[in-house]
């Protein structure tokens, strides 16, 4: 979201109030921690193209070539 000055490598979770319930958040919780049991198998991506305003929507990915270690 910040361009340049995102260089901590988090993500932003972003869950409006009044709109989802707590199964809806229980089954984020469930994917996440799915997503992290697996964290080895699932290649990253860079950003190939980006615009000047809202990125985050706009913004292109490709997969990152895997280094593997010795």
């Amino acid at each position: 979201m910040f361009g340049a000055a995102a260089n901590m490598g988090l993500v932003r979770l972003a869950i409006p109030r009044r709109l989802y319930t707590q199964s809806h958040v229980d089954y984020v919780v469930e994917v996440i921690l799915e997503v992290w049991k697996n964290r080895d198998r699932i290649q990253g991506l860079k950003l190939s193209h980006e615009t000047p305003f809202l990125r985050h929507f706009t913004a292109r990915l490709e997969p990152v070539e895997r280094v593997l270690a010795h």
